[in-house]
């Protein structure tokens, strides 16, 4: 992967043109390459760089090209978590503006958005404000990558942010089924700060790549959840609570082909 790495210090896409930029592949590479010990401290902190150059005033990644965001939540979120794992002098300074952009990019009251409204809590694409009623696209995978960030940021457990997360993941807890929601993740501190719900074993479900596998059958469509329609813990034929798996779009999906 270091071989791979741009003169600038980025990781861009040669296939798909919405990450040709490479601003959130470039922390999703770093982020994973970090995991492993003994890397190079030059080629880590070229990429830390790149990410300070392409972070905009307001502390967002993602967002240089103002036609085409490149996934600015994910993007950000995945810089931070980089940059706190590789701990380079100056690491703090440089992802206050980011956590901030963060925070602001949650669905919340100081954006319009009430405690009753199915995203509450939740983070969508990013880049831009979205105004009840259309929060824009929204799935679990994005807040995830986010919740993530801002634990690595040391963010308290107690913060109104994780309290705020909650609401939207007991929401997707009881439309998707009691296991669903807590399957996804196998980060202790998610577990810990955020996903245990009172009423079910989370800490047996650490490590499980889904649920409903033991079918070999995947419900992962959750548009009725954010749009209000999710109702007697039902969604998308998932009757009765049945659980679905939404391990399937913790990944970066491009959106649209080369340009």
């Amino acid at each position: 992967m270091w071989k791979q790495q741009a003169n600038d210090g980025g990781w861009p896409s040669h296939t798909y043109g919405l990450l040709r930029s490479g601003q959130s592949l470039t922390p999703f590479v770093l982020e994973a390459l970090l995991q492993i010990p003994n890397q190079p401290v030059d080629k880590i902190d070229r990429a830390i760089e790149f990410i300070r150059k392409n972070t905009n005033p307001d502390g967002a990644l993602g967002m240089m090209d103002p036609t085409l965001p490149d996934y600015p939540n994910y993007a950000t979120a995945l810089a931070v978590s980089a940059i706190c794992r590789a701990k380079r002098p100056g690491w703090q300074q440089q992802i206050a503006p980011m956590i901030a952009y963060l925070r602001r990019m949650q669905f919340t009251e100081s954006t319009g958005w009430k405690q009753s409204d199915p995203p509450y809590g939740a983070w969508g694409m990013g880049g831009i404000d979205h105004p009840p009623p259309n929060p824009g696209h929204v799935d679990l995978s994005m807040s995830r990558y986010v919740i993530e960030a801002l634990r690595a940021a040391g963010v308290q457990a107690e913060d109104p942010a994780f309290t705020r997360a909650r609401i939207v993941l007991i929401l997707l807890k009881k439309s998707c089924g009691s296991a669903c929601i807590l399957a996804i993740i196998d980060g202790d501190l998610l577990i810990d700060a955020v996903l245990c719900v009172e009423d079910v074993p989370c800490r047996s479900l650490r490590g499980k790549t889904g649920c409903g596998e033991e079918n070999g059958e995947s419900h992962h469509d959750k548009r009725d959840v954010f749009s209000g329609d999710a109702q007697d813990g039902k969604t998308n034929g998932a009757e009765g609570g049945e659980p679905c798996s939404v391990r399937d779009q913790d990944s970066i999906e491009p959106k649209m082909g080369d340009k």
